[in-house]
């Protein structure tokens, strides 16, 4: 997690950091094109060390300054060696969104946004975990299975650089509000969770069924804009 926040402070400290000829730039580029579709793939998410994944997206414009968003991404299991407990990974991610800009979105230009999307997640994750046998004479690993919905609502908000006519880089940041429903696997009756590794939860039986939690999202993404 530490070097997704890094990633993400070092690009908002760059945009702030030129961000004081903004205003200029701007005026100058106000007869270029306007944006009609955006593709877009999210770079932080290869980053995050528990769930990565690859998620692409389609925005397209429904009003001026205002464009709705359809995201889809896959977990997977890419060989990162932390965390050691976490040995398997599937899952999907489905996001629809609504962004609207401060202006009328040109192909040059800065431009910031306010956006409010809906957010489902599925996960299937395999974890070894140590459990505690026959009234603790012994400890073994069981691999124990972790099935989890997660729907999300987040508000969030960001700049939206160009770095050429046709490609863009999109930072920004929010706040959600999730809904959890979780299920574990069975494992023998006699068994006694201990632990599956430091840092990683996911322990086995916690928060099992409905729960709530925030949600804090991060963008960082590289866009095609016609």
């Amino acid at each position: 997690m530490y070097k997704i926040l890094l990633l993400a402070s070092c690009l908002f400290f760059l945009v702030i950091a030129t961000d004081a000829n903004a205003q200029s730039v701007d005026e100058k580029y106000a007869t270029q094109p306007e944006i009609k579709g955006i593709v877009r793939h999210s770079l932080i998410h290869w980053l995050d060390p528990y769930l990565p994944s690859a998620q692409v997206g389609l925005d397209y414009k429904i009003a001026p300054r205002k464009y709705l968003r359809h995201d889809v991404g896959y977990f997977f299991d890419i060989g990162y060696d932390e965390p050691r407990g976490l040995i398997g990974i599937n899952g999907i991610r489905l996001r629809n969104g609504y962004r609207k800009y401060d202006q009328s979105p040109r192909r040059l230009g800065r431009l910031t946004y306010i956006e409010f999307n809906l957010d489902y997640r599925y996960l299937d994750l395999l974890i070894a975990g140590d459990f505690e046998r026959d009234n603790f004479n012994f400890q073994q690993r069981i691999n124990y299975s972790v099935w989890q919905h997660s729907l999300t609502a987040n508000v969030q908000t960001g700049f939206f650089r160009h770095i050429n006519e046709h490609w863009r880089l999109d930072l920004g940041f929010g706040l959600g509000l999730r809904v959890n429903y979780r299920e574990y696997s069975s494992i023998p009756d006699n068994a006694e969770y201990r632990t599956n590794g430091p840092y990683l939860g996911w322990d086995y039986g916690s928060r099992p069924g409905l729960s709530l939690g925030m949600n804090i999202p991060i963008v960082v993404a590289i866009a095609y804009q016609w």
